[in-house]
């Protein structure tokens, strides 16, 4: 007899694989114009630069390739819900207020 717990870990680790690899694809892509963008800097960049300023540049290309990463696991994140997402409950009426009861006066 098959586990359950065990096809269910397969399936699981499966589908992981499928993500790991869409999220790779769209990553690489990414990485590939960042890293071309870094050559670029490096290639022209003068032997009495090679320390100053392209640290800089360097980091900041290397952040962008992080927020891009990070953007394309929320994006997939989002893709992947596969229910919507629940309202809240509607309030029921709203009893009236004694201090608008009007009184003999």
């Amino acid at each position: 007899m098959l586990n359950p717990s065990s096809s269910t870990n397969s399936q699981t680790l499966q589908d992981r694989e499928v993500r790991r690899q869409l999220f790779l694809q769209a990553l690489r892509r990414e990485a590939d114009a960042i890293l071309e963008r870094m050559a670029d800097e490096l290639v022209d960049l003068p032997d009495d630069k090679v320390f100053g300023s392209i640290e800089y540049t360097l980091r900041d290309l290397s952040h962008e390739l992080a927020v891009k990463a990070h953007q394309t696991a929320a994006a997939g994140k989002k893709r992947a819900t596969k229910a919507p997402a629940l309202s809240a409950p509607t309030a029921g009426k709203t009893p009236a207020s004694s201090a608008t009861v009007e009184r003999p006066g």
